[in-house]
């Protein structure tokens, strides 16, 4: 199967303009809250001293911590294609291995998917699931605010 590697962004480093940016932080938020509630100003409290060393293993973490979801998030889009073009009948399959042999964008995840979502009608399926969901969470907020799933019918969608 065609695909393109995902590229890896490596660490967090500490540019010059980061490091001014987040030394200040605290000076500019304290600042804007003075400015917006001047009569307060001295109740807020005093910016925390900045320590580059705590914040760069911070953002590190909250770094990697990212791009692991998204990696983690494509592998799972890769697999769902794979298995619901697997689950295709062979007309299905094959006009999906054409498209996506003659398919002259990104060879990504999300874009496997909408090859297949295009030729098998999983979409639709997965459309109507999330509607539900979403018919049922309006519902419970609806009935915890007291109200009857009646009252408000354009909120829930059909």
């Amino acid at each position: 199967m065609r695909f393109e590697r995902k590229r890896r962004w490596g660490t967090f480093a500490w540019t010059p303009h980061k490091l001014a940016a987040a030394q200040l932080h605290g000076a500019r938020a304290k600042a804007c809250l003075e400015q917006r509630y001047p009569l307060l100003s001295d109740q807020f409290s005093q910016p925390q001293r900045f320590d580059a060393d705590v914040e760069a293993c911070i953002r590190a973490q909250a770094h990697q911590a990212t791009e692991q979801r998204l990696r983690d998030f494509e592998a799972r889009v890769w697999r769902e294609s794979r298995r619901d073009a697997r689950n295709a009948t062979a007309e299905q399959q094959a006009a999906i291995r054409e498209h996506w042999l003659a398919w002259r964008g990104p060879a990504t995840a999300l874009y496997y998917r909408y090859v297949v979502d295009l030729h098998t009608g999983v979409l639709d399926q997965r459309r109507e699931l999330s509607q539900a969901q979403t018919r049922a969470a309006i519902a419970v907020v609806l009935v915890a605010k007291g109200a009857q799933a009646g009252d408000w019918p354009e909120l829930i969608p059909n």
